[in-house]
Formats: structure tokens, C-alpha cells, sequence
């Protein structure tokens, strides 16, 4: 009877939706906002990779590129926690969009990393009820990192 209880314990725990954070082998990390309501791109990213901060910017021909130099290391303290805080409900949820079909042009949350060659990326509706309860802490996080280095 002991047996059974740690096998169900531990099987439970397997696919819990607590935070287990990026990867630690992804190349990078990158979460950010799309604004809705922009006559232009008013999106902002940031690159978490080998433990430095990116900014985005878009160039001349309107693609999307990260700064060469790093930003200083107490703004990547501030997006550390979009790192390490990363729910384990995007593991089992890879590639899922979290879309209101209903609203119109409204902000969303980007998330995304490589890893092993392989690109998994998230766009979530924000604000949306819609949103699972497992992540709806981790994205008000990310919406609150986001107006802290902006």
C-alpha cells in the first residue's frame, strides 16, 4: 500500500504546472508584448541568452533584431524571474496560442525559446479570461517585467 501511494504521489507531481523554469540548455529565451491598436509595430522583446539581457529593435526594412550590446545586469535581474518562473503548463502545451476569437486588436504576451534546434513559441491574449488559471500568475508576471524595463 506504501508502494502505491509514493507511485500515484510521484506520478502527480510529473504533471503538476509548477514552475520548472527555461530549459537550462535552450539557446535563448525571448518573451515580449504586441500592442494592440499600433498604425505601426509597437512590439517590444527582450532575448535572455548566456545569462545577458537583449533589447529588441526593429531595423530599416522593418525586421525585428536585438541589440549586440547587452542591457545592464539590473534590468536582467528584473526579466530573470520571466526565465526561472516559466511554467511547466507550456511543456505540455508546446506551439499553443491562447487567443480571444471574440475581441478585437487587443496587447498579447510572446514567449519562446530554442532548444535542440527546435523553436517553441507561445502568443497569449492579455488581458483575457480565457486564460488558463496554471498561468495566469506567470503572465501578469511577464506583463509587469515587461513595464518595468520599458
Amino acid at each position: 500500500m506504501l508502494l502505491l501511494s509514493a507511485v500515484l504521489f510521484s506520478a502527480c507531481r510529473k504533471h503538476s504546472n509548477s514552475s520548472t523554469g527555461v530549459p537550462t540548455d535552450a539557446e535563448y529565451f525571448i518573451f515580449g508584448e504586441n500592442n494592440g491598436f499600433c498604425p505601426t509595430p509597437c512590439s517590444q522583446y527582450y532575448q535572455i541568452m548566456s545569462n545577458q539581457l537583449y533589447k529588441s529593435y526593429f531595423d530599416s526594412t522593418g525586421a525585428l533584431q536585438y541589440s549586440g550590446t547587452p542591457m545592464a545586469s539590473d534590468k536582467y535581474n528584473i526579466a530573470l524571474p520571466a526565465f526561472t518562473d516559466f511554467p511547466s503548463y507550456f511543456s505540455l502545451h508546446p506551439n499553443k496560442d491562447i487567443r480571444c476569437q471574440t475581441c478585437a486588436d487587443m496587447s498579447s504576451i510572446h514567449l519562446e525559446y530554442k532548444r535542440g534546434g527546435s523553436v517553441y513559441q507561445w502568443n497569449i491574449d492579455y488581458p483575457y479570461e480565457g486564460i488558463p488559471t496554471e498561468i495566469r500568475a506567470y503572465v501578469d508576471e511577464v506583463h509587469n517585467i515587461m513595464n518595468n524595463l520599458n
